[in-house]
């Protein structure tokens, strides 16, 4: 089958939104699906006001080898686009839209496109987006599929039909235990940063540095896309752009995992440090109670600096503690496999 996916804009960084459909876009190209991704150059930040013709030229230029933090299947083919509108889209089987914007674009293409599907992995109410044009995206009548039960709820209440829940899964033959988790320094801690206001990095921060006031010896290691804050402590080391491999490597060299969310669609970071045996410290946010609960993480609320610090400190001053809580995410999530997950969101797109 023909199946074209349709990403927002040509972005610098790493995303998981984008990294969920890369990975089901390699899952279909293996399966023999003849797979194309669109990118809006008309989409994305413009801060500076650079003319609109300068700004696709530049996104273009960008687009060279794009993504280069993700592998694509060589047999996938990708278009940087003016717009989404039919002189730029080949007809196919199957159009899969991935956000607001993408979905109210790939509604009003025509039937020639394909059946029509919006893959909704967060309540992306976020920028210029309002709730209400959102909800009215929900209710075009495509295929919705969401990544999680709490993102169903509020689909299915503004929609004509109900969405399919397909919850991510993660590659457990690359996220897994390299470094027992008995072994390994207790009072070693990571976490991903991000300068998006939804993550609560910034409660992190405070956190680890309220910690590192009583554990002189704690070792953080931190990891991201963006450029690491100005206030980043000289003892906090930071990898930008981490590999995966990378993210394993730090992740199997830590004792415990902080998540910091306020919103997530589902939160795949957590799944990957429980799935490498980090102890989960985590805000109670949705996505991540997706698969979190009390036997296998620690759980506070968002911006709950007070919340979060004290049940690191638990684990930090009980090493039982820790490595019970540990094992029980580990075990906790095995069910969580991206092959799994492949395999559902294929048989739904196709049959």
């Amino acid at each position: 089958m023909k199946i074209n996916f349709y990403l927002p804009q040509v972005y610098k960084g790493i995303a998981g939104g984008y990294k969920v459909v890369y990975q089901y876009s390699n899952y279909l190209a293996s399966k023999g699906h003849d797979v194309h991704i669109y990118y809006n150059l008309k989409d994305g930040k413009n801060s500076k006001h650079i003319p609109k013709i300068v700004v696709r030229l530049i996104r273009r230029i960008r687009f060279i080898g794009y993504p280069k933090w993700y592998k694509l299947n060589d047999k996938i083919s990708q278009s940087a686009v003016k717009n989404f509108n039919e002189k730029y889209i080949r007809n196919a089987d199957i159009s899969i839209c991935t956000s607001p914007n993408t979905a109210y674009q790939v509604y009003k293409l025509s039937e020639n496109k394909g059946n029509k599907f919006y893959f909704i992995q967060g309540y992306e109410n976020w920028g210029t987006i309002t709730d209400e044009f959102l909800r009215e995206t929900y209710n075009y009548g495509m295929n919705n599929i969401v990544i999680s039960k709490w993102l169903k709820s509020i689909v299915d209440k503004y929609s004509k039909n109900p969405s399919t829940l397909i919850s991510n899964g993660i590659d457990l033959d690359i996220f897994k235990i390299n470094n027992d988790i008995e072994k390994r320094n207790p009072f070693s801690i990571s976490m991903l940063y991000s300068d998006g206001e939804i993550k609560g990095s910034k409660y992190g921060i405070e956190v680890l540095n309220k910690l590192k006031e009583k554990y002189k010896n704690l070792e953080v290691k931190m990891y991201g896309s963006c450029k690491p804050p100005k206030n980043l402590p000289k003892w906090i080391s930071y990898t930008r752009n981490a590999s995966e491999e990378q993210v394993v490597n730090i992740l199997n060299n830590s004792a415990i995992y902080i998540c910091t969310s306020i919103e997530e669609g589902f939160g795949l970071p957590g799944l990957e440090a429980m799935a490498c045996g980090c102890a989960l410290v985590t805000t109670n946010c949705l996505g991540i109670m997706e698969y979190a609960n009390s036997d296998n993480s620690m759980i506070s609320k968002p911006k709950d600096v007070q919340g979060m610090y004290e049940n690191a400190d638990k684990l930090l001053s009980d090493n039982k503690l820790r490595i019970n809580i540990a094992k029980n995410g580990n075990v906790s999530i095995k069910n969580r496999n991206l092959k799994t997950s492949e395999e559902k969101f294929e048989k739904f797109i196709t049959e």
